[in-house]
């Protein structure tokens, strides 16, 4: 049996790899002491900009004109 996340990451990964670097920059200017306390922000980012990248892929892909991405 397949777990739907996994098979619907693997749909929509290149399309996370080209996202996830635009939502880092605008999330970075955000944060206030981004570079000091990276020990606490870093591991946060991560998950953080994975599962963003991942639902702004997937609400994409709802759309026509977007699939082309995936």
């Amino acid at each position: 049996k397949e777990h739907k996340f996994i098979t619907s990451l693997s749909h929509i990964s290149f399309g996370i790899y080209l996202v996830h670097p635009a939502l880092i920059y605008m999330i970075q200017d955000q944060i206030p002491n981004y570079y000091q306390s990276g020990l606490v922000i870093m591991p946060l980012m991560c998950v953080g900009v994975f599962l963003l990248s991942h639902a702004v892929i997937w609400v994409g892909m709802r759309f026509k004109p977007f699939r082309w991405v995936c």
